[in-house]
């Protein structure tokens, strides 16, 4: 999650106004599909599960693909996840190449 805006005690009127509203404006940002990462050139073969490191240092919430070369389905399989907060193990419909935002 991004870093959450913190509030600084200011004797200027005009300065605590324009800090309220960066952080009106920033608190919008503070989603947690916004905290991923974009991973490229991820290539699955169907009948086997395929390895992703995430390097995320906690567990998946979810992924998007945001590239694909084929019409394919593609899924975590939860029951086979050995270290959530490193990789993510996906499994595939048909051969593809992917990109994945994973957050």
């Amino acid at each position: 999650m991004p870093k959450q805006f913190r509030f600084e005690k200011f004797d200027n009127k005009e300065l605590s106004d324009l800090q309220r509203n960066v952080q009106e404006y920033t608190a919008q940002f503070n989603k947690p599909i916004l905290d991923g990462v974009l991973i490229e050139g991820i290539d699955l073969v169907f009948g086997q599960t395929t390895t992703v490191n995430h390097g995320l240092g906690r567990k998946v919430r979810g992924f998007e693909i945001a590239y694909k070369n084929n019409s394919v389905d593609v899924w975590a399989e939860d029951s086979l996840q050995t270290i959530p907060t490193r990789t993510l193990e996906l499994s595939t419909s048909a051969d593809a190449t992917i990109s994945l935002w994973v957050y």
